[in-house]
């Protein structure tokens, strides 16, 4: 069995008389009787034929081998096994993963390469824990041998580095080393290659204020985009927040790049709806957001004193506006605000007194701190620049009407 998953790991598909759930019932059965280095062979067949494991069971036995056989695991072993725990992961384990990745950082990444340290901690990014020393230890061994990285190699650090807002301390600054290396021709070379990858990697870096300039007005040029996207319809999104973002917060002086009817045709097409019960039941975060609407709405004294639209429309979900004067008191939306298409640029207030509710899911929070992920927190950041109070209303405090 071992030797036939190594060879589907080579060719990287499935035959399609192959079934890997077959498979998988016989690993749980005999998982016990393989050695650390057979459970990296499958689990690397796993990963290369994008087939998740979905057996929990030997998910957690395989976390196990690993902090027990510690000491003794080779770097390639411990690659492929990280590659299939990060392609598996299930929510019900993010307790366990987090134990996991954090013996791993105790004892273990700082002996691996590169590749190891950031295939590790792309397992805790997915449930967002956040945890402080893997992350400074893969940012020291970036900084120590850049060269070592690829250009994806250097987005999946900088994404983690977004996620959790946290620059660790390091001489040089890993941001500076970064823009240094997307400037060499190595780089420059397969962001032309790989598009998305590049464009993710700006992305992450505006989150984080940084902006190189020149990469930014090569991926929003009209040439960049017919050449990459072919037709508007499938244009990133990412291209459209790196616009936003480095407009807002970016040098001083800087100015869109991409067309105003291309930004408000991208963002009308990933903006999510406005919740809405006559179209349909509505998921939980929808439900919080029209609640924690009606309450507002009642709060102040009525409709007419709230505004449901998108401030920032490079942002997909829609914020709950609101005016007090200096007493205290709620002030009618105006209606040209209310006749104001939602996606026709920021809105930026012209009086001081407004209120800006952002209703906080789940996935807008770290799993184990009361903390916004990075996006969300350029999002506050954006809004206090436009003039508004943001008012956050985390999923985790919110009991419903």
């Amino acid at each position: 069995m071992i030797q036939t998953m190594f060879y589907m790991s080579c060719i990287r598909k499935l035959h399609p008389a192959i079934s890997l759930r077959e498979y998988e019932h016989f690993i749980q059965k005999h998982i016990t009787q393989l050695s650390i280095e057979e459970i990296g062979i499958f689990s690397v067949a796993f990963f290369k034929t994008k087939t998740p494991i979905l057996n929990t069971k030997i998910l957690m036995y395989i976390m196990q081998r690993v902090i027990e056989e510690m000491d003794a695991i080779q770097g390639i072993t411990l690659t492929g096994i990280n590659k299939a725990l990060r392609l598996s992961h299930k929510p019900e384990l993010a307790f366990t993963t987090n134990d996991y990745v954090k013996k791993l950082a105790e004892s273990k990444l700082r002996s691996v390469n590169l590749i190891n340290v950031i295939h590790a901690l792309h397992i805790s990014s997915k449930i967002q824990f956040y945890n402080e020393e893997p992350i400074t230890i893969l940012a020291e061994k970036f900084c120590s041998d850049p060269s070592e990285a690829r250009l994806k190699d250097m987005e999946r650090i900088v994404f983690i580095l977004s996620l959790y807002n946290f620059i660790p301390p390091t001489t040089p600054d890993i941001l500076d080393i970064i823009m240094e290396e997307l400037d060499k021709p190595q780089h420059v070379k397969a962001a032309e290659e790989h598009h998305l990858t590049i464009l993710s990697l700006v992305y992450f870096l505006t989150l984080l204020r940084r902006y190189p300039e020149k990469h930014i007005q090569h991926l929003l040029s009209d040439d960049t985009l017919q050449k990459s996207y072919k037709n508007k319809f499938m244009i990133n999104v990412q291209a459209l927040q790196i616009d936003y973002n480095r407009v807002l917060e970016g040098p001083p002086g800087s100015d869109y790049l991409l067309p105003p009817t291309l930004r408000e045709y991208l963002a009308r097409r990933y903006s999510l709806f406005l919740p809405d019960e006559k179209y349909g039941n509505l998921n939980q975060y929808d439900m919080m957001m029209k609640e924690v609407t009606d309450l507002t709405t009642e709060l102040l004294g009525g409709e007419k004193y709230t505004l449901v639209t998108y401030p920032l429309p490079h942002f997909h979900r829609a914020d709950i506006l609101f005016r007090l004067d200096d007493s205290g008191q709620s002030v009618p939306i105006p209606d040209e605000l209310r006749k104001r298409p939602h996606f026709s640029g920021v809105l930026r207030p012209e009086e001081s007194g407004w209120r800006c509710v952002m209703v906080g899911g789940r996935n807008m929070y770290m799993y184990n701190v009361p903390k916004l992920v990075g996006e969300q927190q350029a999002k506050l950041r954006q809004l206090r620049l436009l003039g508004y109070m943001p008012i956050v209303i985390p999923s985790f405090n919110w009991k419903g009407e």
